[in-house]
């Protein structure tokens, strides 16, 4: 009888190990396989973002510049930036600078917005803007976080800054530009 119960024992062991292994094996290429996945999406958004700020800073007619961002950002972004842009400004809905902090505060890091400066770059004028670099740092449940450097050769000018992608339902859109100053 104790060698039945203790040939049973090792059997049960042998069979447990082994279905431990199976597990491992599995989890090993689901990982792998969402890891892969996650790269693949990280890379869309990338290219997104590349395209459409190359395509932005293309456009040759600068009146549609506005929409153009419009479409790019989300919308709480878009009313952020350009509240930040207008601030102190002598025109109908523009915010001083403690209001826009005030308005702001909990949903921004407004000490990065960008205050009266344009949209991903501070200058006025550009002639070509190019990437200098464009790297995801991270990927967080609030999308992905990219190191960018934008630089304008003619101008002699760089402008780095992190920006956020998050996929929404219509696509990619860019959530926040932290250090366009």
């Amino acid at each position: 009888m104790v060698r039945k119960t203790v040939a049973a024992g090792v059997l049960f062991l042998i069979f447990a190990c082994t279905e431990q292994e199976k597990r491992n094996a599995n989890s090993e290429v689901t990982d792998t396989e969402t890891t892969t996945q996650n790269d693949d999406i990280a890379n869309e958004a990338q290219e997104w973002l590349m395209k459409n700020i190359t395509n932005y800073f293309a456009t040759e007619e600068l009146g549609s510049l506005d929409s153009f961002m419009q479409k790019m950002t989300t919308a709480e972004y878009y009313e952020y930036k350009n509240d930040a842009t207008n601030v102190d400004l002598e025109i109908d809905g523009s915010l001083t600078e403690t209001q826009f902090h005030e308005k702001w505060k909990n949903k921004f890091d407004t000490s990065k917005a960008g205050i009266g400066t344009g949209f991903l770059i501070s200058g006025q004028d550009w002639d070509k803007i190019e990437f200098e670099k464009c790297d995801l740092i991270s990927t967080t449940e609030k999308g992905f976080l990219f190191d960018v450097i934008l630089k304008d050769e003619t101008f002699q000018s760089k402008y780095p800054s992190k920006i956020l992608v998050v996929h929404l339902g219509d696509g990619y859109k860019i959530a926040d530009v932290i250090g366009e100053h």
